[in-house]
């Protein structure tokens, strides 16, 4: 009978060695499924970094070029070379022109009041007048 108690009973050998063996393989799997996303992740991050490349690129070529630099200067000054006409497109309507109208005449009005009583209006009745 001393012969039985010290030996392990095979089943639960297995049991554990089972139970660990599939612990090891959940773990694996997901740090598997991490790397995965680490490296979608680097993967969209060089992309991203590849385009803004070609960007800087196509930028550094464009403002090489005299032609389009010369192009470019002339946008953002809102200058013109000698000769050049110039087009200015009126966007606003009438309806807003008549009501922006209405508006500055009613603050050259509101300007000849003193400061007090412009201000007692603004506080209390929360317009100009």
């Amino acid at each position: 009978m001393s012969r039985q108690k010290s030996k392990f009973n095979p089943v639960i050998i297995i049991i554990a060695t089972t139970i660990i063996l599939i612990i090891n393989l959940i773990k694996n799997a997901v740090g598997l499924y991490q790397s995965r996303q680490r490296l979608e992740q680097a993967r969209q991050s060089a992309a991203k970094l590849e385009q803004s490349k070609q960007n800087l690129e196509q930028e550094i070529a464009l403002k090489s070029n005299p032609a389009s630099l010369d192009q470019i200067i002339r946008d953002k000054l809102n200058l013109a070379k000698p000769g050049d006409t110039i087009v200015i497109v009126n966007t606003t309507d009438s309806a807003n022109a008549s009501s922006s109208a209405q508006t500055n005449s009613d603050d050259a009005a509101s300007s000849l009041l003193p400061n007090i009583i412009q201000w007692w209006h603004l506080l209390y009745f929360g317009t100009k007048q």
